[in-house]
């Protein structure tokens, strides 16, 4: 199994190997991609055998080429409800800037280089207490570049709520700010988020489905889109693999190392300091490890943690909401 999935018209993607003309597309079509085309079996196999540059595609040490002629047809008649965690390569038939908007799919077509060029920028803040900073709230950080496109969202943050005293004007500083600025107005479909975080002082129970409710209404009120919540907690604070304070979209990480809930009374309570890339930055030149290899192994333990919950459910470790989140898809 790759990192990502892409769906690709054929044509287009046969321009993209032969003409060398998006190297950033190629790059992660190549490096991290199950790449799926409208052809069958057969007809890939051909291209193998007739087709050099396929051949050598085909033979990469990540990913596969795999037949999908239901699925580019399904995207073809303009169903990309199934899509919205992937990579569509297009035709000039599609609007891909509005797909990108309404449905928070990275949806591209070759020639749309300077498109892909303009999301790989590093983007770093930090917060500091009895400091001038640069940026004095996390809507400054959020709204002066978006982080489209996107329709989901994970936040990992083993210290998030740990004070329920000050829930409400923690999420007024923190969590609110955050996602009215990540949530894209335009979207058509529901923006899901998950929350994972520790529960080692039993602080949270199933009753907090109540909270999540009156979370969602605000959300949808700032933002006007249909939104769903999640949250996933763990007792595992010592030993736990997801240790990082994160939030992942579709195709961004972004990263705390002390932490989200940074503001109270509109100062800074927390330093901290971190970044909010891209996952595919940098992919034309990097070595080693790029953002996506982490984004892409953290939803893996998400996935491990939800699944031991519904197995342990009990009135400490728990999901509570609808986890079924496109990012785990």
């Amino acid at each position: 199994m790759a990192y990502q999935r892409a769906y690709c018209f054929s044509n287009e993607f046969n321009q993209l190997l032969v003409n060398n003309s998006n190297d950033i597309l190629e790059k992660i079509l190549n490096d991290f991609c199950d790449v799926y085309l409208d052809l069958d079996e057969e007809e890939i196999l051909n291209l193998i055998e007739e087709n050099p540059i396929f051949k050598s595609f085909s033979k990469r040490e990540i990913g596969s080429v795999i037949p999908a002629k239901v699925d580019l047809d399904n995207i073809k008649n303009n169903d990309f409800i199934p899509y919205l965690n992937d990579i569509l390569v297009l035709n000039e038939n599609f609007k891909t800037d509005e797909i990108r908007a309404n449905y928070g799919i990275l949806a591209i077509k070759p020639d749309e280089i300077q498109y892909l060029e303009s999301l790989d920028f590093h983007f770093g803040y930090s917060f500091q207490k009895n400091e001038i900073n640069d940026f004095n709230s996390w809507e400054e950080v959020f709204s002066l570049k978006p982080l489209e496109p996107l329709n989901s969202a994970i936040l990992i943050d083993n210290h998030f709520w740990s004070n329920l005293e000050n829930f409400h004007e923690e999420n007024l500083e923190n969590l609110y700010p955050i996602f009215e600025n990540l949530i894209p107005k335009t979207l058509k479909v529901p923006f899901h988020l998950s929350i994972v975080t520790s529960n080692n002082k039993s602080l949270l129970n199933k009753k907090f489905n109540e909270k999540l409710n009156k979370i969602v209404k605000n959300l949808r009120t700032k933002t006007g889109v249909n939104v769903e919540i999640s949250l996933s907690t763990h007792t595992d604070i010592v030993k736990d693999e997801l240790h990082e304070r994160v939030i992942m979209t579709n195709y961004h990480y972004i990263y705390s190392d002390k932490g989200f809930n940074v503001f109270k009374d509109k100062k800074i309570i927390l330093s901290t300091k971190g970044d909010r890339n891209w996952v595919f930055k940098d992919v034309k030149n990097y070595y080693g490890q790029i953002r996506k290899h982490q984004h892409f192994q953290n939803i893996q333990l998400v996935k491990k943690r939800i699944t031991q919950n519904q197995a342990i459910d009990n009135e400490v470790i728990f999901n509570i909401g609808n986890t079924n989140n496109s990012l785990l898809n």
